[in-house]
């Protein structure tokens, strides 16, 4: 089984990031322009620098969050 939903058959344009977001219910795969992922990356890391995301995030805490109640 292909851990991409149906819309797998259909080609992205050579310039696109396809994300696919899984849950329980369901997928959904989004289409998004690398130009926009790219600029995204670079506005990310120019507000939070590459090791210093623990002074801006607890990721333990996310992480909890995340998964109450999955079990």
């Amino acid at each position: 089984m292909s851990p991409w939903p149906a819309i797998h058959q259909y080609h992205c344009h050579p310039d696109t990031v396809r994300l696919l977001l899984r849950t329980r219910h369901g997928a959904a795969v989004l289409a998004v322009a690398a130009r926009d992922v790219l600029a995204f990356l670079h506005r990310a890391d120019s507000l939070v620098p590459p090791g210093t995301e623990h002074r801006h995030l607890d990721l333990d805490r996310v992480v909890e969050q995340l998964t109450a109640g999955s079990e």
